[in-house]
């Protein structure tokens, strides 16, 4: 793994933004019959608001069903999966 400073990491942050920039950018101004990205949507403030709720309500699911039982097995197991598999449910 790299650390957060070092190059690799850095300058994938940095080309994931300018393409989602362009992507919006091409979805904005290119009149195309059936968008990725329907810009309409961000005019409605509910929508936008529900999709920001339920982005983080996706993020906290997938934190407790994923990292969650990694960590309790590397922790506090010392390698029995299944005990603590038991015991995240």
């Amino acid at each position: 793994m790299y650390a957060w400073k070092s190059a690799p990491v850095i300058a994938t942050i940095i080309i994931g933004a300018i393409c989602l920039v362009g992507l919006f950018a091409y979805e904005s101004f290119r009149h195309l019959k059936e968008p990725l990205i329907p810009m309409h949507l961000f005019k409605d403030k509910g929508w936008v608001a529900a999709v920001i709720s339920l982005s983080l309500g996706a993020s906290v699911y997938y934190s407790q069903a994923i990292v969650w039982p990694q960590m309790t097995t590397t922790v506090y197991a010392n390698g029995r999966l299944m005990l603590v598999l038991f015991f995240c449910l």
